[in-house]
């Protein structure tokens, strides 16, 4: 799909409409964290409210730094996880930074 011109909350309603009539998860990739929560938020107010959206958080740091995230932060981004396998439909909704990061086995994230 190609959209232009989308103003205010547009690509929010956009977005929730494309995943309600989509059989499949739309992935949505946004530039940073903020702009993602605010889509979170968008498509949220949109969406069917049986429309499941995963929102994977940014860790907060560059994967070149030398220190982790916080452990509250690790937390937080690790709940999308839990649901991710057994995702039929919905919106999956994260931004780049995060989707370079390597995540652990399935068998560590607990998905087994």
């Amino acid at each position: 799909m190609d959209w232009a011109d989308l103003f205010g909350s547009a690509r929010g309603l956009a977005i929730a409409r494309a995943a309600d009539g989509h059989a499949d998860p739309v992935l949505v990739l946004a530039a940073n964290a903020n702009s993602a929560r605010q889509l979170e938020e968008e498509i949220r107010f949109y969406a069917d409210p049986a429309l499941p959206v995963l929102h994977f958080p940014d860790r907060e740091c560059l994967p070149y730094d030398a220190f982790s995230p916080h452990p509250d932060i690790i937390s937080r981004a690790s709940k999308p996880y839990i649901g991710f396998p057994q995702l039929q439909r919905g919106v999956v909704l994260s931004t780049v930074a995060t989707v370079m990061h390597r995540l652990p086995p399935p068998d560590v994230r607990g998905s087994t």
